[in-house]
């Protein structure tokens, strides 16, 4: 065996320019949460995508089961996998609490207290152009949000998470919470 490393002096491959990734500022996202021009059940989807950042299959998973409204709490503990639509526990296995916003008392109301808050999931396969045309019809332009080039990439529906995590660290949330 050699006594030393011989990939000591190989430099590692030249990955490129790094992307930056979207977040929406609080003025864009009230502009799509304002929209009538964009669906309401998508305008919901976005909303608690952005204040309690969960992954899209999580979002697509709640029950009004996992809602303790007079606890004030949500049990994030399940996600449904993209491709086969079997539900089952979430990435990395890691179930949470979260507390509940005022839209989810509307949702649960509405579909009677019981079983999806969404009967009919309102998202399209294509999440992300899906998001970027609601975004144009509230007229939220910003060039970034749009066009990925060398060191940005456009926006997509997992950014929305990225946007309320973002929104918690600029108003000096403590990181062990935001985890």
């Amino acid at each position: 065996m050699r006594p030393d490393d011989p990939s000591a002096q190989v430099t590692p491959p030249d990955r490129g320019a790094r992307k930056g990734k979207q977040f929406l500022y609080p003025s864009e996202m009230l502009a799509v949460l304002s929209c009538d021009d964009v669906d309401s059940a998508v305008r919901e989807v976005y909303a608690l995508a952005v204040y309690l950042y969960p992954r899209v299959g999580e979002l697509e998973a709640l029950n009004c089961e996992d809602i303790y409204l007079h606890h004030g709490t949500m049990h994030i503990h399940r996600a449904r996998h993209p491709d086969s639509g079997e539900i089952r526990e979430t990435r990395g296995n890691r179930p949470r609490r979260v507390p509940v916003q005022p839209l989810l008392e509307r949702l649960v109301s509405r579909v009677g207290g019981s079983g999806p808050l969404w009967p009919e999931w309102p998202l399209v396969k294509d999440r992300s152009g899906q998001l970027r045309r609601a975004l144009a019809r509230a007229m939220v332009l910003r060039p970034e949000l749009f066009d990925g080039a060398e060191t940005r990439k456009a926006m997509t529906f997992h950014d929305l998470r990225a946007t309320g995590i973002t929104w918690e660290a600029i108003v000096g949330t403590d990181l062990r919470r935001i985890q």
